[in-house]
């Protein structure tokens, strides 16, 4: 259990599709659901070792704490290196949540060997600011990120880092 929400990993799916290479062609990757509620879905693709999130509404405090403490349970547990954001619908993060993933959450992620965050912004500039900002100090820490417009493009940037494929 982490906080409220049970972590299911009998929920492997093979027909989830992730569009990669040119021309959009769709593949199908293993994708493990650890959180779905309301407000933020969290999966994990064990064969790609890729941990992908999305926030469905305005999401803080401990909800918001235990979903990325289960995320990157999930990336230390697997040997994970790498983070797909999609925060289109987040409207902001408080500071008291940025200040707790200052603190808490991106130390355990880097130390867990974090490289690679994709990125979905938010719609609202608010929340693009706070988002540059992280990946702005993030990237001192070794972390190269990078933005789009679509999950699933970030998805396929996401699967050629760390290969011969990303050069």
């Amino acid at each position: 259990m982490v906080g409220s929400w049970a972590l299911e990993f009998g929920s492997c799916r093979a027909d989830n599709p992730i569009r990669t290479g040119a021309g959009g062609v769709r593949t199908f990757m293993k994708k493990v659901t650890v959180i779905d509620t309301n407000l933020v879905s969290l999966w994990y693709y064990p064969d790609a070792k890729i941990v992908h999130h999305q926030i469905k509404g305005f999401l803080s405090g401990q909800p918001f704490r235990d979903f990325l403490t289960a995320g990157s349970e999930m990336m230390r547990k697997h040997g994970g290196e790498k983070w797909l954001s999609d925060d289109r619908a987040c409207p902001v993060v408080r500071p008291e949540d940025i200040d707790w993933g200052d603190a808490v959450w991106f130390p355990q992620l880097a130390a867990s060997g974090w490289k690679y965050w994709a990125i979905v912004p938010p719609a609202k500039m608010v929340g693009q600011a706070v988002i540059k900002e992280l990946t702005t100090k993030y990237a001192k820490q070794g972390v190269t990120s990078q933005w789009f417009t679509d999950p699933y493009d970030a998805m396929t940037w996401l699967q050629r880092q760390g290969t011969s494929a990303a050069a």
